[in-house]
């Protein structure tokens, strides 16, 4: 069976507390198992960050304490440039919930070495999703058949 759809997943490397992050991929991976993920930390360089990002389905990002690092609010912006739908994953008690992003924000004086801008969610924070829309991942033959991919 074809791999169905490319999930860039977005989330600080340096994180302290990483074990949170492994935790979101472990839940992007059950509710999509047969999706391919790529991992930003595996991707050789800024500008392949960006190639790959132009490739994929859907950007999930990972928060903390709901702010985002440069790197990630970079990964933000190039997949809203491309119309690439954009969700952060967060922790609601039991589950996992996706909120689509419609845009960042800049901290205002609270920069830090971890937190340096917010995302700007489409919906209130108690409408999340369990599920993002399946519709959204397509195989990965129609993905290599758009010109605009290469």
């Amino acid at each position: 069976m074809e791999p169905e759809g490319v999930i860039y997943f977005a989330y600080c490397a340096t994180n302290p507390e990483l074990e949170k992050d492994d935790q979101k991929w472990q839940a992007i991976r059950n509710i999509y198992p047969d999706a391919i993920i790529i991992n930003p930390e595996k991707v050789a360089g800024f500008g392949f960050y960006y190639e790959a990002i132009k490739g994929c389905h859907l950007l999930i990002v990972s928060e903390i304490e709901n702010t985002i690092t440069l790197d990630v609010e970079l990964e933000i912006r190039e997949a809203i440039k491309w119309n690439i739908p954009v969700f952060a994953i967060r922790n609601h008690g039991e589950h996992h919930v996706f909120h689509k992003i419609v845009g960042v924000k800049q901290l205002d004086g609270q920069i830090t070495s971890w937190r340096c801008a917010e995302v700007v969610l489409k919906d209130p924070i108690e409408e999340g999703q369990l599920e993002i829309d399946r519709n959204l991942l397509t195989t990965l033959s129609d993905l290599f058949a758009s010109p605009d991919l290469y």
